[in-house]
């Protein structure tokens, strides 16, 4: 396990045994100066920098030096992806990395291993992630009763296009053509519900037709999969378990739907207050307290910000990371022990 901030310490003085040999008359008072700068550093090295309104450090008996659990993140204005297309832009967004261990650090090579617990903020699922989701994660079994789903919204409504095969009531001639357009709303249990008014098959509305015969969208087609279960006329989607992992938690307090995609607002009891570092840009990643390991290097009482070298959106690959990070991009580290990670256009 590689402590980087006595990576630094280990730097500063080799430094100071270097100026001593070469410069051995004014040795003493550079080392003294050093040392003094030193002892005035270190501090700030192992002092815990849990942001305002967080949970406090837990007795963890683990022999990591931050003895917390979780990592805290701000991150804003960011494309924060998961895998195959699925995730979300970030307009502003509170969170904390909880490994489900609390005696190892968050493993961000292993994303089973922890999860995602949104505080506060606003994401937006675009349109293609939402088609991905449900192609990649829902659809992804055989038989299904939908194929190559391709979602578009408004500011109103939530479009749906696929293949459809009505398994109980035609013989299997192919997908047939569907089109759904309904509204999404939250209910009581923290669950979208999409609910389509205008059902099509082959360009024929059918709404009216199930309607009058009382026929309910779940007798026709059957879907019951992790996140996303049809029940009656309405699809209830979990966004706890419609994702890839890591699980992504947290309650949502509203939605709402226009061209750029699904807003979701999150909202819980706790409200944390950060202090992002003077060089953050308009958009980035700041990680804040805690245990991580990136790279195989696990850093203790992390102050890491992740960054662009202009003003362009951050796109963050969660399982990608690795690859994103290439020979271009740039890694310091302030005296304070913050790392400082930005990634070239």
């Amino acid at each position: 396990m590689i402590n980087i901030k006595k990576i630094l310490l280990t730097i500063f003085s080799a430094t100071a045994l270097i100026t001593f040999i070469i410069l051995p008359v004014e040795a003493s008072s550079l080392i003294e100066e050093q040392q003094q700068r030193l002892k005035a550093i270190e501090p700030t090295w192992v002092k815990q920098n849990i942001p305002s309104g967080m949970p406090t450090a837990e007795s963890l008996g683990s022999v990591r030096a931050s003895n917390t659990r979780g990592v805290s993140m701000l991150a804003r204005n960011i494309d924060f992806y998961f895998t195959d297309g699925i995730g979300f832009h970030v307009e502003n967004l509170t969170a904390s990395f909880e490994p489900l261990n609390p005696k190892q650090p968050v493993n961000l090579d292993d994303p089973r291993q922890f999860i995602i617990h949104v505080h506060t903020g606003t994401v937006v699922v675009p349109p293609d992630s939402l088609s991905n989701v449900f192609n990649k994660q829902v659809l992804d079994y055989w038989p299904r009763p939908l194929n190559n789903m391709k979602i578009s919204t408004t500011h109103d409504a939530l479009i749906a296009k696929s293949g459809l095969r009505l398994w109980n009531w035609l013989p299997p001639i192919g997908w047939v053509p569907s089109y759904l357009k309904g509204q999404v709303v939250l209910n009581r249990d923290d669950k979208l519900v999409y609910t389509p008014y205008d059902i099509r098959a082959l360009g024929i509305p059918i709404c009216g037709v199930l309607k009058t015969f009382g026929i309910k969208l779940s007798s026709l087609i059957t879907l019951n999969r992790q996140g996303a279960n049809l029940e009656g006329n309405s699809l209830i989607l979990d966004h706890t378990k419609l994702f890839p992992p890591p699980a992504l938690e947290g309650n949502i307090t509203a939605i709402s739907l226009d061209d750029a995609g699904l807003h979701l607002t999150f909202g819980d009891k706790i409200i944390p207050k950060f202090s992002p570092p003077a060089s953050a840009s308009n958009s980035f990643i700041w990680i804040q307290s805690g245990d991580i390991k990136l790279f195989d290097v696990v850093v203790l009482n992390a102050n890491v910000l992740i960054k662009k070298d202009n003003n362009s959106v951050l796109l963050f690959n969660l399982y990608d990371y690795r690859n994103e990070i290439g020979k271009k991009n740039v890694l310091t580290m302030a005296e304070d022990g913050s790392m400082i990670l930005t990634l070239s256009s």
